[in-house]
């Protein structure tokens, strides 16, 4: 018969042996690239029909397959903006395609600049598959091919992202110069809105969940130049502290609007008017 003494003993180390092996599994699979990645990323085939309806009234727009380095194609549109300077190169959320994102094109218009939207590898007419570390090359692709073949000078290349585009466009901006950025419905990282949706794995360091973790916080601490970040106060997919945290990282001038009718999905919408004011307010202080 097993004294009082060591059975707790043993019921101890029996319920430490649990937690232990339930967290290492846990942790094993926040660490698995190949598990998360189809939780975060959702690419949708573009249609026809939408693709049809996807026009903005007296604007120019050119359908364009960008070439990637292995080979494929980004399909992306290509809105002019008659004597417009400025380019906003637009990386969308992680479902659906840019079908999907044409407010935010006609948002930018409106503030006075031509558009680029562009579907990641993987996403609506665009060749090859879509990963985590794929997208944010493709980003660079995408700069590139609007500086170096479309001819746009640095100084006139807005960035725009929505949503886990956060990534890519701080990812970019960390990387390539550009006249502004602009965030919305941003992670300030994988990690921390993760923790932000599920508190209980905020048991776990950072450094447990796979990588690329779109450290877009810590990226807005090193770019200089000026910051808008919009973010719907109902948002229930990615928190609005996520922003908050951006915010409190990012360096002079940045802006923070919050949309309070606004939840992740419906940006552009509800709150429609203080949407653009705030894009058309910001693009126009640009230089």
């Amino acid at each position: 018969m097993i004294k009082p003494k060591k059975l707790i003993i043993f019921n101890f180390l029996v319920l430490f042996a649990t937690f232990a092996g339930a967290y290492l599994a846990l942790a094993s699979i926040l660490n698995n690239h190949s598990i998360l990645q189809p939780i975060l990323l959702h690419p949708e085939i573009g249609t026809t029909e939408n693709y049809e309806r996807a026009v903005v009234t007296g604007i120019k727009r050119t359908d364009i397959d960008i070439p990637t380095v292995d080979g494929n194609k980004m399909h992306a549109w290509l809105f002019t903006l008659p004597n417009a300077n400025k380019i906003a190169i637009v990386s969308h959320g992680n479902a659906a395609n840019i079908a999907y994102r044409l407010h935010i094109a006609k948002a930018l218009l409106k503030a006075g600049c031509s558009v680029l939207l562009y579907d990641y590898r993987g996403y609506g007419k665009s060749t090859g598959n879509a990963t985590m570390n794929g997208i944010l090359e493709d980003g660079i692709t995408v700069y590139d091919y609007v500086h170096n073949t479309l001819k746009y000078d640095d100084k006139h290349i807005i960035l725009y992202g929505e949503s886990i585009g956060s990534g890519v466009t701080c990812h970019i901006a960390s990387l390539r110069p550009c006249l502004g950025v602009i965030i919305q419905s941003g992670l300030a990282s994988i990690p921390s809105t993760a923790k932000a949706q599920i508190p209980f794995l905020a048991i776990f360091p950072d450094f447990v969940f796979a990588q690329p973790h779109f450290a877009n916080a810590e990226a807005l601490s090193k770019i200089h130049v000026p910051i808008l970040l919009i973010h719907g106060k109902l948002d229930h997919t990615v928190a609005s502290s996520e922003s908050a945290k951006m915010f409190a990282r990012a360096n002079e001038p940045q802006t923070l609007i919050w949309l309070d009718h606004c939840g992740h999905n419906d940006v552009g919408d509800q709150d429609s008017q203080l949407f653009h004011e705030s894009i058309e307010n910001f693009v126009r202080t640009l230089p």
